[in-house]
């Protein structure tokens, strides 16, 4: 699936400006804040990390939540 940086935490994935993105925060406490905030509408928080869905189909959601949980995973792993 392609995957394209526009911001130093946020990748765009697919093609189109439109597509699903995901944002990064630096902890789940971050991205929390920022549903509370009502700045997350139409996303769903994967570890640390937003998706903005944005009419996604569910193959690529899927893909991109596993992929953001083995990352997860790994992180935590080696942060022992």
């Amino acid at each position: 699936m392609p995957a394209v940086p526009v911001g130093p935490r946020q990748l765009l994935l697919g093609a189109g400006p439109d597509g699903p993105s995901i944002v990064f925060t630096i902890t789940t406490a971050e991205a929390e804040a920022i549903e509370l905030r009502g700045d997350a509408e139409g996303a769903e928080r994967v570890g640390s990390a937003l998706v903005f869905v944005r009419g996604a189909s569910e193959a690529v959601l899927a893909k991109a939540e596993s992929c953001l949980k083995r990352q997860d995973s790994l992180t935590l792993s080696t942060s022992s």
